[in-house]
């Protein structure tokens, strides 16, 4: 308490509103990953075995997309930002970078889709790639019509 009487009023609202707001947008994510397994585990039909071995498999196979996904982004914004003024060298390298990470994902997925193959039967592991997009649209369906996404029982 001691800490906090020395702290002045406008950097202790401020700690407070950052941490009231890092709360509500982790809620909202908790939210949309409870959106993302139910949504996924009703299109798939998950049986519960089934779940229990493929919801590990697939975050893992989600967090390293979404990197890749993220280091692309930082090019593209790159790019647009830069491209008027990129020397040939730089053009260069932005290409080169934009193959390598088409060449990760290739990869990564080729590689998941091995794992996928040992816990599901092949009709559900090509159901993951349509469910992917499918939950892309829905959610961007749900920030269109400016909604919150639903949590709901499936």
């Amino acid at each position: 308490m001691h800490i906090i009487t020395k702290l002045s009023p406008a950097l202790l609202i401020l700690t407070l509103f950052l941490g009231f707001a890092d709360k509500a947008f982790a809620q909202k994510s908790d939210k949309l990953e409870a959106e993302k397994v139910a949504f996924f585990t009703r299109e798939l039909s998950l049986t519960k075995t089934e779940a229990e071995r493929f919801w590990p498999i697939y975050n893992d196979f989600s967090n390293r997309k979404d990197r890749i996904n993220r280091d692309r982004k930082v090019l593209y914004e790159y790019i647009a930002t830069n491209k008027d003024n990129m020397s040939d060298t730089e053009v260069q390298d932005a290409l080169t970078k934009f193959i390598l990470y088409q060449n990760q994902e290739t990869i990564l997925i080729e590689s998941y889709h091995k794992k996928f193959l040992e816990i599901l039967p092949p009709k559900k592991v090509m159901l993951i790639y349509v469910t992917e997009n499918q939950f892309k649209v829905y959610i961007l369906r749900q920030i269109r019509d400016n909604r919150q996404v639903p949590v709901r029982d499936f």
